[in-house]
């Protein structure tokens, strides 16, 4: 059996349902899953990054850690349970804070996304996971915008930055 995802509503309620993922049964109008993205900072400003494995959808793009919320999680558990899994990294949960939200009825989700300022990002602790991950590297908010311009940045990733990690970082870390 895969990856079993709980069933909300708009309102974030659980609708007493589970969902496999990839199953035969789909979410309804009306219903939901959570989705979650975690950046990471370091107190420089610079930002972690991954790079996909060729073989997933948006193959070799940069992204920051993230997927769906499995049964019986919160976002928090979701968002430190993708950090560590993509990345190795096993960062304190209480770094996390929650900088956005987003409803999206056309893909049934519910996206929270997070942000985890740390002191710093150590490279040689992390450790890729098989089929997610290949590569990873910290680069500042410039080269990120750079990388974005040229298209190497996953599109979904891409879409949490610009709606909620830049206004966050001009209006709070700038």
């Amino acid at each position: 059996m895969g990856e079993l995802w709980d069933v909300y509503n708009e309102k974030r309620e659980k609708m007493g349902k589970t969902i496999e993922r990839g199953g035969k049964v789909w979410l309804q109008d009306g219903e939901y899953h959570l989705v979650v993205f975690g950046f990471l900072m370091d107190k420089n400003n610079n930002l972690f990054l991954t790079q996909r494995d060729e073989r997933k959808d948006y193959g070799l793009k940069w992204e920051c850690s993230g997927g769906s919320v499995i049964i019986g999680e919160d976002t928090l558990l979701g968002v430190h349970r993708e950090v560590e899994e993509e990345s190795g990294l096993n960062i304190d949960k209480e770094l996390f804070k929650l900088i956005g939200t987003e409803i999206d009825p056309k893909d049934h989700v519910i996206v929270d996304i997070y942000l985890a300022i740390l002191d710093e990002i150590d490279l040689s602790k992390v450790k890729f996971q098989e089929g997610e991950t290949v590569d990873a590297k910290i680069v500042s908010i410039k080269e990120f915008e750079e990388m974005k311009e040229n298209g190497l940045i996953a599109k979904n990733v891409e879409k949490c930055y610009n709606n909620f990690l830049k206004p966050y970082y001009e209006k709070y870390l700038k």
